[in-house]
């Protein structure tokens, strides 16, 4: 949710810029956490709360210089009793040696329901001291049981229908001057305190949307901790108020799945605190029969259905000291849950991002009013001089009905909503007391769409505004990249993901489910850390799973395990729990949880393991399996992706064993997963060498685990190409083969295919989900074919196939992880091999800061245009869009390729699809050439192709730029103190290539010229075409400039055989076009090259793997060297293939 702000990132690269002259200096410690949790001290109040004894706090520190690092630290915990007080120092932990960026506090014991502030210094290598931090702050709940052993009762209000007022005076002997409770308020609750809502939350300058969060009730439920300090210093007549809605505990409405029991209460309130006084005497506050409670003006509340609040019930000033409640009735002794309590410490669920109508139109008897984005939230209405008994009633909905659901009228649909409401209603009371806007308490909505009836005369924009809500998490950085359909789909992602945190990872928002089905979290998991500050949050849901683990160690389907799903879960699904241990390890350099559940996942994966039954993993069990492909498309068996789950968590739990140094337990866990290895294969692999099916996932989950034998390997891979090329180059998996199929695609050597597969525009496909013309969305789909799936099943913004971000923000950019290393630790980057993107960036601020980003500049430019632009993932209503080169003052000497209508491919290999208007390199030739940048019509109303306007339709086009250079590249690293990469610079097969840090010359023509700080220079990589750098913790602005290569050459063959033959004293180092099948050869060589109706998808890939590095090389003409072709009514194929000859860098 939060802040999406570079300003720190633009400081530190200023910083970095003037290091030469200035000297190198470390910089004050950043981003300070306790217990995982940004902890930022505001007005001297800290909203962020732990019933941890000894917690952690960590913090991430940056140096101007090259590969520094930490060589010790120091936290000095300060103690403040009240606001008018002075810091006393609790805890100094001296100067402690080490690099480690994280310690748990081992000072003296805390006191509970008290607030700490701390500060981190640190040194550096040098023993240069950095600048003291600002202080982080926290508040202790209870720490010794205290909450437990009080006399607090539960206390509810059972002769109230609705939501109640619950209010209790205290009256003092002195004034307050510190105020400190523990609240548990089930299901939601609200806290006034004099007649003021406490709107605070966590992390700081938030306001609570709804509290708390959700947890299975009889295994641990929560408490909250307020320091209401400000509220009550200096007054000695108090009031506390409270409103209970019934939250997720709606047992009523929405039963759960398991054995409860039916005596408790739905809506319940235990507090207990202190009040203390400026003569520094306490006075207890405790929930008893004392309190009282009253009907409140929400007369119903419900998480899925929504809320009705009736004005006319409202009690003026009823949580003010000047109210007398004497016609109240006294609170009922509840019955609450007797599980353990926590403190619930992680982000609150808060209001964000106030929207306004995108577009408001009128239906017979209603106004409907779009937001222009499918999210999570509810609105605020006008209800400021309403009629007394005006009804103002609002359905949320996502998308306007049209077929095959009912007519295309405006309506909208609902029946996707299942039995979820999704309704709020106000009825207006006196218009003397009534509010300028109105919101809902206790409920939130999923939709982009609100219809409202009631409303007297015409809504106008100021009239209703939409507020989101999810949990309060930072954003992790940023990605980007030139690819507008790339950037929307993360965008997308981004949305959707946002909208089902809340306080769970939900799967959806706007339906009667909104749980946490662990096999969605599981698979987004490494996509959530990428994009939020997910620590505290995994942290509350493995608590959570481990809560819901039964001793043998099975884990249900769905967490909170309260309605859905089985136990024990699919493995599948399940597979989470280490899924996120891993993550966190692998992406976040975070092994605490995996120290704190370790003993839980061995007994997970030995439950897990015993359920193999006597005839092997062919029988494994599951009921899910790969969920949702398309439904063309037949499912592959349960038992092959239950099987596919249970090794790869086989194969995370040595690898997070390996990183715990747990020598004993890794070697068990790599001697099983090899042994279930050979089980995987015998029960899944065919004669032909093929698994079950010869789907995509068939082929991808293999590679994925790594069981593939090396010498059937290249086949393999040929035969998956294949498979993908016969499904038209779209995806065919559901949700567990997606996940694995686009990163197995980029590890060995098809990251071009990956991305065609990711950018398809027409279905199925993200890109169909945005730019369909039925129901383009803001948010990813549940189903490929959620437009028309069936009523109940087709959510329009489900997070399950969100994995695709992870993927972006990865491999897709040349960001590839090393094997027993964390991304933090050791990475390897590839940038710049993909024709497709000009440019890509992505930036994680937490843990630590890492950035990568890079910018081609080539002379070969491919632009990939839907035919409505997109600004994030929103379509915009725009005429044209601007083609220009990269280059600042380089003009567009040729427009190689152009189609408008369903062209495919990838850059170099752009070919026309079953739509194309015959006239588009015609005219974008007129509109381009000789130009340094042009705009090109995107409406289909201009283009003369043979497909509807009801199709999706885009425009691909291919340019040549003028340019003094061949094909440069600018790469910016940021890597952490402690980490390194390996960084492989591309040649592009140029004849010479310099290579810059900054200004300063590095490397020339196979030559070290000057050495630099933080790099070294490995020997050329003759099969990669690149130069491997290794470079350690710092900022780096690398560059290269190349020249031409010396030779580029064409062939092309109708033959048995190709041969490719460079010149005397050169080697083949670039393949720049290669196709088998029906290649088109228009105006020759180099240019004139592109693919035709039958194209192989391996041909680029086989002939790079046969002769790049060579001087001659022979290559066969047949499907089995190149595998399936896209036609196969032709009888005559040929090869043509464009490439690359120059002298080797290295001498």
């Amino acid at each position: 949710m939060a802040a999406r702000s570079t300003a720190r990132s633009l400081i530190l690269s200023l910083l970095f810029a003037i290091v030469t002259v200035a000297g190198a200096f470390p910089l004050a410690a950043d981003n300070i956490k306790c217990e995982g949790n940004v902890v930022k001290q505001r007005h001297g109040a800290c909203s962020f709360a732990t019933d941890n004894q000894h917690p952690s706090f960590s913090w991430t520190a940056e140096h101007t210089q090259r590969n520094a690092h930490q060589s010790a630290f120091r936290i000095i915990l300060y103690h403040k009793s009240s606001a008018n007080e002075s810091l006393t120092v609790h805890w100094d932990s001296g100067k402690v040696a080490g690099r480690e960026m994280i310690t748990t506090y081992d000072g003296p014991p805390l006191r509970s329901l008290a607030t700490y502030s701390f500060t981190v210094a640190w040194w550096d290598h040098e023993d240069v001291p950095a600048p003291v931090s600002a202080p982080g702050c926290f508040t202790t709940g209870f720490l010794y049981g205290e909450w437990e052993m009080s006399n607090a009762e539960w206390i509810t209000a059972r002769s109230v229908a609705g939501a109640p007022y619950i209010r209790r005076e205290y009256n003092l002997t002195t004034s307050a001057k510190s105020c400190i409770l523990g609240v548990s308020g089930l299901g939601f609750h609200k806290v006034f305190v004099n007649g003021r809502e406490v709107t605070e939350g966590y992390p700081e300058e938030t306001v609570v949307a709804l509290r708390p969060g959700w947890t299975q009730y009889d295994s641990a439920y929560p408490v909250n901790y307020y320091n209401l300090t400000s509220y009550v210093v200096n007054q000695d007549h108090i009031v506390f108020g409270f409103i209970l809605g019934r939250g997720w505990r709606n047992r009523q409405d929405y039963k759960p799945r398991d054995a409860y029991n039916p005596k408790e209460d739905e809506r319940v309130l235990r507090v207990f605190g202190y009040i203390t006084g400026t003569n520094s005497n306490t006075v207890s506050v405790v929930s008893d029969n004392t309190w009282q409670v009253h009907p409140s003006p929400i007369v119903s509340s419900s998480v899925y259905d929504g809320e009705v609040y009736n004005a006319s019930m409202e009690v003026p000033y009823w949580s003010d000291s000047t109210y007398n409640p004497s016609n109240w009735k006294a609170a009922d002794i509840g019955i609450g849950p007797s599980a353990p309590s926590y403190t619930q410490s992680i982000s609150d669920m808060v209001f964000w991002e106030k929207e306004e109508p995108k577009t408001i139109y009128s239906l017979k008897d209603s106004q409907v009013v779009d937001f222009g984005s499918n999210v999570a939230g509810v609105c605020f209405f006008r209800v400021k001089d309403l009629s007394p008994g005006t009804v103002l009633t609002l359905h949320h909905a996502e998308v306007p009905l049209h077929p095959p659901y009912g007519p295309t009228n405006g309506s909208l649909y609902y029946d996707n909503l299942r039995a979820a409401k999704a309704t709020d209603t106000y009825i207006a009371g006196s218009p003397k007391l009534s509010e300028d806007y109105h919101h809902p308490s206790f409920t939130y909505h999923g939709f982009r769409y609100v219809e409202v009836k009631g409303f007297p005369g015409s809504l106008k924009s100021g009239d209703i505004y939409r507020m989101r809500i999810s949990s309060a998490l930072r954003e992790n950085g940023k990605f980007n990249s030139s690819d507008p359909l790339v950037n929307a789909i993360q965008s997308a992602v981004v949305n959707g993901q946002e909208s089902n945190f809340m306080s769970v990872p939900t799967d959806c928002p706007q339906r009667s489910e909104r749980l946490g089905w662990m096999g969605d979290s599981g698979l987004s998991a490494d996509s959530m850390v990428m994009n939020f500050d997910m620590q505290s949050f995994h942290d509350n849901f493995l608590k959570l799973i481990n809560d819901e683990m039964y001793n043998r160690g099975s884990i249900p389907d769905v967490v909170p395990f309260y309605r859905g799903g089985n136990r024990p879960a699919d493995p599948s699904w399940s597979a989470a729990f280490p899924q996120i241990l891993w993550v966190h390890w692998k992406l976040l350099n975070n092994t605490k949880p995996a120290e704190m559940y370790f003993t839980s996942l061995q007994k997970y994966i030995t439950y897990m393991v015993s359920k193999i039954p006597p005839d092997g993993l062919a029988k494994y069990f599951g009921y899910y399996g790969d969920w949702c492909p398309p439904p063309h498309i037949p499912k592959v068996p349960i038992s092959f992706t239950s099987a596919f789950s249970l090794l790869f968590n086989i194969k995370q739990t040595a690898e997070l064993s390996q990183a715990l140094n747990k020598t004993a337990e890794y070697e068990n866990y790599t001697k099983l997963f090899s042994q279930l290895s050979e089980d995987f294969n015998k029960a899944f692999v065919n004669s032909n060498g093929t698994y079950i099916d010869g789907s995509q996932v068939s082929y991808a989950l293999p590679l994925a685990l790594d069981i593939v034998p090396s010498k059937e390997k290249s086949a393999f891979l040929k035969n998956f190409t294949s498979r993908i090329q016969s499904d038209g180059v779209h995806v065919t998996s559901g949700i567990i083969g997606v996940k694995f199929l686009l990163p197995v695609l980029s590890a060995n050597g098809y990251n071009d295919l990956a991305v065609e597969i990711a950018t398809q525009k027409d279905y199925p496909g993200w890109g169909f989900m945005l730019l369909n013309t039925l129901e383009p969305s803001t948010s990813i789909w549940e189903l490929w074919n959620s437009f028309n799936g069936s009523a109940g099943m087709d959510s329009r913004n489900h997070h399950m196939f969100s994995s695709v971000s992870g993927w972006f923000r990865k491999e897709m950019i040349g960001l590839h992880l090393v094997p027993g290393a964390s991304l933090f630790s050791s990475v390897e980057l590839k940038p710049g091999l993909l024709q497709d993107l000009v440019e890509a960036s992505t930036r994680l601020d937490h843990p630590h800061k890492f950035e990568y980003s890079w910018k081609q500049f080539p002379r070969r430019v491919c632009f990939k245009l839907p035919e409505k632009p997109l600004k994030g993932n929103v379509l915009l209503e725009r005429e044209e869009y601007i083609i220009s080169c990269p280059s600042k003052g380089s003009v567009i000497e040729e427009v190689v390729f152009a189609s408008f209508g369903t062209p495919q491919g990838i850059c170099g290999h752009l070919r026309y699809g079953e739509c194309h208007a015959p006239s588009t390199l015609h005219r974008v030739r007129d509109l381009c050439v000789g130009r340094e940048e042009c705009r090109v019509p995107v409406d289909h109303k201009y283009w003369d192709t043979s497909c509807s306007g009801s199709v999706n339709q885009w425009l691909y086009a291919e340019v040549i730029c003028t340019q003094k250079w061949y094909h440069n590249i600018h790469v910016n690293i940021t890597i952490p103190m402690g980490g390194s990469a390996k960084l492989h610079l591309p040649a592009y097969g140029s004849s010479s290539m310099s290579v810059f840090d900054g200004d300063k010359l590095l490397w020339k023509d196979g030559a070290t010229v000057e050495k630099s700080a933080g790099i070294s220079i490995e020997e050329w990589e003759s099969k990669l075409d690149s130069l491997p750098l290794h470079l350690q913790s710092g900022h780096y602005e690398l560059r290269t400039e190349t020249l031409d290569p010396m030779h580029v050459l064409c062939e092309h063959s109708a033959d048995d055989t190709i041969a490719l033959t460079c010149p005397p004293g050169t080697l083949l180092r670039r393949v720049m076009f290669a196709s088998y099948g029906t290649p088109w050869i228009d105006d020759g060589c180099p240019h004139g090259y592109s693919v035709g109706e039958c194209h192989s998808v391996t041909s680029k890939q086989v002939v790079e793997e046969v002769c790049v590095g060579e001087s001659k090389c022979l290559l066969e003409l047949n499907s089995r060297v190149f595998g399936f072709l896209s036609c196969s009514t032709v009888k005559l194929y040929s090869m043509a293939v464009v490439y690359a000859c120059s002298t080797q860098l290295n001498k």
